[in-house]
């Protein structure tokens, strides 16, 4: 289930309880009060690799992280996944 620079239709936490997922995942530009109801958050930071700069992972280097990320309701990131 994905959050994306519009407030959900319901409450989060209520969209959630209705439509069981893998995983929630918010992207874009978001209200904090828009998910406030959701308990628990993790994030990750960067993106696919395009340069040398810092913050940039291959998707192998992101899966490696991402393996180390605490089980949690939202995933921020700034990238979407695979992508």
């Amino acid at each position: 289930m994905a959050f994306a620079d519009e407030p959900p239709p319901v409450d989060a936490a209520e969209l959630v309880a209705r439509n069981p997922a893998d995983a929630v995942i918010t992207l874009g530009d978001l209200q904090p009060a828009w998910i406030a109801s959701l308990q628990s958050f993790a994030g990750f930071e960067g993106c696919v690799r395009y340069g040398d700069g810092p913050h940039q992972y291959t998707q192998e280097e992101a899966a490696e992280r991402a393996r180390d990320l605490p089980a949690a309701d939202v995933l921020l990131c700034h990238c979407p996944p695979w992508g």
